[in-house]
């Protein structure tokens, strides 16, 4: 490190002006904030340097014009470097090599006079694993949702390898390499609120922000969307796949009509071709004579990530679907308020908003946040069946 060095920012937080002794360097932005030109010191290497970065952004490979390596890097999950010696690193080209890239972690520049991280808001230590000051964003309803964001010196909510915070305001995902499935079991002829029929969210764009986020998203229709791909093998799947994230929306099943003023007794979520409920998962098969067989197994080990159902009750199901969840995995569902019934409509765009936060790399938390809003919402606006329906989360 070295003394004496000072910053110079303009109006909106960015830094203009780095002194360090007698060395002196300006940063120029354009119009949308981003750096584009640094002067001051003369740089010293000749040639242009590339970059190849990980999933995170981070340089990890710098190379010459002709393809040869200059030097590599490597870093611990929050962003320290690893030396050279550890791990036989010093037999591979380019891990002695010292380099004169300033871009570090997620590209951030790292001043060599402090050792710390320019985030624009404010500097990151690495080895610290935090920030040096604390969030300039106090509240949202993120920290509601997520004790984890209390700590307004945390980086990335403690889960660096699948998030990264552009400006050291708020964290996004980013290279969260999630696999999500999204089962959507409402069909076209489901679609209708007050007699009309009404537009669904746009889940095939999931699919796109998945990708920018580094996740892969899976959709699935039930009939009437152009095939018929909810079958219970792939929902079973899904659930029973280590850290997969699983969301459902649609409808649950039940063995009997509730009485009049009575409460809908949820036992399972349909699948086109049966259900996963509460006395395990039932499959539904065409004889060859037309006849149709049932076939009945014991419920699977949930070991998804997080389970999400938005739809009617499910809690009968519940006590069953608890002895199965493998540690660390969360099941979320709306408990269908004092008559068990969600309506479709506000059914589809909660499960929409959760896969939103799930698929932003948002916490399984966050989600349930997001569903419980929606249905908040349309109570509001006096949407039927959506009076009292609360947001439940199971953990292991």
């Amino acid at each position: 490190m070295q003394a004496g060095a000072s910053y110079f920012y303009d109006g909106d937080g960015r830094r203009v002006k780095k002194v360090v002794g007698s060395n002196t360097t300006v940063f120029v932005y354009n119009a949308g904030g981003q750096l584009i030109a640094e002067y001051g010191v003369t740089n010293q290497s000749t040639g242009t340097s590339y970059l190849t970065e990980d999933s995170l952004g981070t340089p990890r490979v710098i190379t010459n014009s002709d393809g040869s390596v200059k030097s590599r890097h490597d870093y611990l999950p929050f962003g320290e470097d690893i030396a050279a010696a550890i791990g036989n690193r010093s037999s591979v080209t380019g891990y002695s090599s010292i380099d004169d890239i300033r871009q570090k972690f997620t590209q951030k520049e790292r001043d060599s006079e402090t050792g710390l991280d320019y985030f624009d808001a404010r500097y990151y230590s690495s080895v610290q694993g935090r920030f040096t000051s604390c969030d300039p964003i106090k509240i949202s309803k993120q920290h509601i949702a997520n004790p984890q964001r209390w700590n307004l010196y945390i980086y990335v909510i403690d889960n660096p390898l699948a998030m990264i915070d552009p400006d050291g305001r708020d964290p996004v995902g980013k290279g969260g390499g999630r696999i999500i499935d999204i089962y959507i079991t409402i069909t076209h002829d489901d679609r209708q609120i007050n007699g009309k029929q009404y537009k669904p969210p746009d889940w095939r764009s999931l699919i796109q922000r998945g990708l920018d986020r580094g996740n892969i998203v899976h959709l699935y229709y039930a009939r009437g969307e152009g095939q018929d791909s909810i079958t219970t093998d792939k929902v079973v799947n899904s659930i029973s796949s280590p850290g997969r994230y699983v969301i459902v929306a649609g409808h649950s099943i039940s063995n009997e009509e509730p009485a009049p003023g009575g409460r809908l007794k949820g036992v399972g979520i349909w699948t086109a071709d049966g259900n996963i409920g509460r006395d395990g998962v039932t499959r539904f098969t065409q004889n060859d004579d037309g006849s149709i067989r049932r076939e009945m197994e014991p419920l699977p080990t949930f070991n998804a990530r997080a389970i999400i159902f938005s739809g009617c009750s499910i809690d009968d199901a519940i006590p069953a679907f608890s002895q199965h969840m493998a540690h660390g995995s969360t099941l979320i569902y709306n408990n269908g308020g004092d008559d068990g019934i969600a309506a479709t409509y506000t059914s589809e765009r909660a499960g929409f908003a959760a896969a939103e936060v799930i698929v932003n790399n948002g916490t399984p938390e966050e989600a349930a946040l997001a569903m419980q809003n929606v249905i908040n919402g349309d109570a509001r606006r006096g949407i039927p069946f959506a009076q009292g329906d609360k947001v439940v989360t199971v953990q292991h």
